[in-house]
């Protein structure tokens, strides 16, 4: 009933992320009470109040932009982040440097998982692409993209071309997709940069 809540348990760097925004309520009792300092007290919490509305901020900024769901997540997940840091420095510098730490791992063991629809999506070797380049008849029309999943843009840039196949597939345009995870001397051997902003042929 909820799938939003299995990608979250399922996919490492969702999880892994969960288990660091969750962990600072248990850091949250390591700060002095109210009696104890009563003005670290208060400054916790005003930076804490002033986090939330910065966060629903930007939140809210980026939902008016309208922008895929990938990039949307990468960076809401990367205020967070800042803010968290930011706050855990009011309670203690050590903690802050621990998350810091922790987010370092997190991006070093689990990368963002890309778009997983297909769309109108064909898969490709580089042996049949260079078939189609070749053989097949010039009144149709291919868009191929050239994927890897170790580059941020192209995670966040994952669900373009499903969404784009999926509104103008037809008997003149088809969409391709050449994963070079599977095929990394692909992109080379026809002339595209993998470290460009648009890997497409």
């Amino acid at each position: 009933p909820f799938p939003w809540l299995d990608v979250a348990i399922s996919e490492p760097y969702y999880f892994l992320h969960l288990i660091a925004f969750f962990s600072y309520f248990a850091a949250r009792t390591t700060a002095p009470s109210a009696e104890d300092d009563a003005e670290l007290h208060s400054r916790l919490i005003r930076r804490e109040i002033q986090a939330v509305l910065v966060f629903l901020v930007l939140f809210t900024v980026k939902i008016v932009k309208e922008e895929h769901w990938e990039t949307f997540i990468a960076d809401s997940l990367l205020y967070a982040k800042g803010l968290l840091l930011v706050v855990t420095f009011v309670i203690d510098y050590w903690l802050t440097v621990g998350y810091l730490l922790g987010f370092i791992v997190i991006y070093a063991m689990a990368q963002q998982p890309p778009y997983d629809g297909l769309g109108h999506l064909n898969h490709l070797t580089p042996l049949q692409l260079e078939s189609l380049l070749t053989e097949e008849p010039t009144t149709r029309f291919w868009l191929v993209e050239f994927r890897t999943s170790f580059l941020t843009p192209c995670i966040q840039a994952s669900s373009v071309m499903p969404e784009l196949s999926n509104l103008y597939s037809n008997k003149n345009i088809s969409f391709g997709l050449v994963d070079l995870g599977h095929f990394p001397n692909a992109a080379a051997r026809f002339g595209i940069s993998m470290w460009g902003k648009s890997l497409v042929l």
